[in-house]
């Protein structure tokens, strides 16, 4: 598949400052909540988990704590 580049010059540098500030306290109050929400909705009992497009990890990090013996895995295209 092809890159569009007018996107690439648009979307490339808005995430590379959004991948930047996305762990300060500001944001992660709001994402906390998102997380916080999902983990309500969880099952009880999980054996594995996969996040799609885990940015850094902190969802993971509460799946973790939840489920220490689940197996948890994150993936995200981007190298930032």
């Amino acid at each position: 598949m092809e890159r569009d580049r007018r996107t690439s010059r648009v979307v490339e540098p808005l995430f590379k400052l959004w991948s930047r500030v996305y762990d300060l306290g500001f944001f992660q109050a709001y994402y906390g909540r998102v997380h916080d929400r999902i983990l309500q909705q969880a099952p009880a009992q999980v054996h594995s988990a996969l996040d799609v497009g885990c940015g850094t990890g902190e969802l993971l990090l509460k799946l973790a704590r939840r489920w220490p013996q689940a197996r948890l895995a994150g993936l995200d295209l981007s190298a930032d």
